[in-house]
């Protein structure tokens, strides 16, 4: 359970590893994921997610009625809020020729009547006339009907992709994209009218909130079509943008779905100043305070003194993360992902399997504990937590010219194509308590990844390159084999320290014959360790402790991707925790299990659970592992 965070593994005949390539080239990110979580707690998420969409509040009317206002229910003045949400995620998880769920198919052949002569759905509107702002409510009618003409935007866009057999969608999907082409853009992006954009609003109403929303949209549908003014208009609303995108504002949601769209649209431009932006938009939030320990944001995205989270704005900042470590290969974006992951999302979902508000409790620099959920959100979170999830199957494990990346120590089964040859991979993870007797004693991580394949002429097996989470600590050990070949282990138990500016392990055997298939194992060390609630740019790999008792107030108690809570309340608890120094003067914290525990163990998931600490050591001297 050492803190240091250098990464450590033994070097033997037959296995090595490298640091991540210097210069990185965005790979091919699969539409639609092969990969299946088998993960216990991923799995059971993912699945309770999905089986939202077949109960029975989601009926083709219900759907419908934010674009023919066929029924009362909430946001219909968001014509394509719900409809469109609904329509991206369930074409999304469908197969062309399984669509899924049954309400999909008469949804796409309905939906399609609405459109208005210009394009757009919903109420008829005179795009020329004054914006029906209003300060105090978002029961208005421009505003909330272009955020919810930008969802449906990329649920038509995605039908189109996945179902062929239906050009009345695709028809659609293009009226749609030349409604922001012909008058969104031109409307509302005149350097003439600022006056009237910067006029206050309720923020789900806002013109900031509302008008960029097309964005993403656009450029799906220019991927979609090869259509290059959707990419043009993209391109021109992004660089208008820029003067109002700013922190903090009213809508997380809103903003973080935009800094996506910058980064796609960077993909298909390749204008450095799109990237940029949204990179500096992760510092400022995460540096600045406005990411919460948890890795959450509030519903508003501002550091402190709000309500509520939102679980639109954690999908979108998952979904930004991995972006951004697709377009970069820095491995902090994996990192974020994961922390907000295994942390607050599952604190958001609720028992239906969907995904809403959840209060938090702040002081006047963020949140610092969870209160009771507030309300499944129906209308926008559901569809998008589960999207959310869906997409992140991409990402598991990547195919490369260098080989396979393997970017999270998660359970999960794929298969992937590398030089022309498809491989199945397989991971198993599960995690090792230890008892505290050394130095070298710690809880671990452990993790296996198969490599196989059934074609006879399959060649040799590719390189598995597999990521250094930030919260491994200071040991590694491992080994290699091929399977089948109990002569070909390579154990590993000895310790090699390496540059702590390692991101990835290269996992490989030399002199490997062809068409064989291959095991590679892996644990990390997982020790419990103490973090500030900020985390800063120039965070050190641990707090350094002395050999005197020291207090720390209202810290983290990270151990492994978790970060730890009270079990049942939600005030900042005081906490006496030992902490061991070795004769080499490393040290690690004692896991405190009867009083902090990951929140994907508690069993009252409506209960407070606070993530800040107050922490006092207790030195304990033990004697290093001969």
């Amino acid at each position: 359970m050492k803190i240091n965070r250098l990464l450590c593994l033994a070097l033997t005949a037959g296995c090595f590893l490298q640091s991540q390539a210097a210069d990185w080239k965005r790979p091919a990110i699969e539409q639609d994921p092969a990969a299946v979580y088998t993960d216990p707690v991923l799995a059971k998420s993912y699945q309770d997610a999905l089986d939202r969409m077949t109960q029975e509040l989601l009926t083709k009317d219900f759907i419908l009625a934010d674009v023919n206002f066929n029924q009362p229910r909430r946001f219909t003045n968001f014509s394509g809020d719900i409809s469109g949400r609904f329509i991206e995620l369930t074409s999304a998880v469908s197969s062309a020729d399984q669509p899924w769920p049954e309400t999909l198919m008469p949804v796409l052949k309905e939906i399609t009547r609405y459109q208005k002569e210009d394009g757009h759905f919903g109420k008829d509107i005179d795009w020329n006339g004054s914006v029906d702002f209003d300060e105090h409510s978002d029961q208005v009618t421009m505003m909330p009907n272009l955020w919810g003409n930008g969802r449906l935007l990329l649920g038509l866009t995605e039908a189109a992709r996945k179902f062929e057999d239906l050009p009345q969608v695709r028809q659609a999907a293009l009226k749609l994209g030349d409604f922001y082409v012909n008058t969104v853009y031109p409307r509302f992006c005149d350097p003439k009218r600022m006056k009237e954009y910067e006029t206050k609003a309720q923020y789900a109403s806002a013109y900031i909130t509302c008008v960029y929303e097309g964005m993403e949209g656009l450029v799906q549908l220019y991927r979609l079509t090869g259509e290059k003014r959707y990419l043009d208009t993209a391109v021109k609303m992004a660089d208008f943008h820029a003067q109002f995108d700013t922190l903090p504002t009213g809508h997380s949601h809103g903003s973080l779905s935009q800094t996506g769209a910058l980064v796609m649209i960077y993909e298909d431009t390749e204008l450095d100043r799109f990237l940029k932006r949204a990179e500096d938009r992760w510092e400022e939030a995460v540096y600045g305070g406005y990411v919460s320990p948890c890795g959450g944001v509030f519903e508003h995205f501002a550091k402190a003194l709000t309500s509520t989270d939102e679980g639109c704005s954690e999908a979108d900042w998952l979904r930004l993360n991995l972006l951004l470590w697709a377009n970069t290969g820095k491995a902090r974006y994996l990192d974020m992902a994961e922390r907000l992951l295994w942390n607050e999302m599952m604190a958001n979902q609720w028992p239906t399997g969907g995904f809403g508000h959840r209060m938090l409790r702040s002081d006047d620099v963020g949140a610092y504990a969870y209160n009771q959920p507030v309300a499944e959100s129906y209308w926008c979170c559901t569809y998008h937590g589960a999207l959310a999830l869906h997409k992140l199957r991409s990402y598991l494990a990547v195919s490369t010219p260098e080989g396979i990346y393997i970017n999270f120590p998660i359970a999960f089964e794929t298969t992937v194509k590398v030089d022309g040859k498809v491989w199945n991979v397989k991971t198993t993870q599960k995690i090792n308590r230890n008892d505290v007797n050394t130095t070298d004693s710690f809880d671990s991580w452990a993790i296996e990844v198969e490599v196989t394949s059934t074609d006879p002429n399959k060649g040799v097996p590719p390189k598995v390159i597999l990521r250094k989470p930030e919260w491994a600590g200071s040991s590694l050990r491992g080994g290699c084999e091929i399977l089948g070949n109990p002569q070909s282990r390579k154990n590993i138990d000895s310790a090699e320290r390496i540059n702590d500016r390692l991101e990835y392990l290269e996992l490989s055997m030399t002199k490997l014959p062809d068409n064989t298939d291959v095991r590679y194992k892996a644990a990390f060390s997982m020790p419990c360790y103490l973090e500030p609630r900020i985390l800063s740019r120039t965070n050190p790999e641990h707090l350094k402790l002395s050999g005197e008792p020291q207090k720390f107030e209202k810290f983290v108690l990270r151990y492994g991707p978790y970060v730890l809570m009270n079990k049942d309340s939600g005030d900042i608890q005081d906490l006496k925790v030992k902490s061991y120094f070795g004769e080499s003067r490393v040290w690690y914290l004692d896991y405190p299990y009867a009083q902090a525990i990951p929140y994907i163990e508690l069993k009252n998931k409506e209960a407070n659970h606070a993530f800040l600490f107050n922490v006092e050591t207790e030195p304990v001297i033990v004697k290093d592992k001969k």
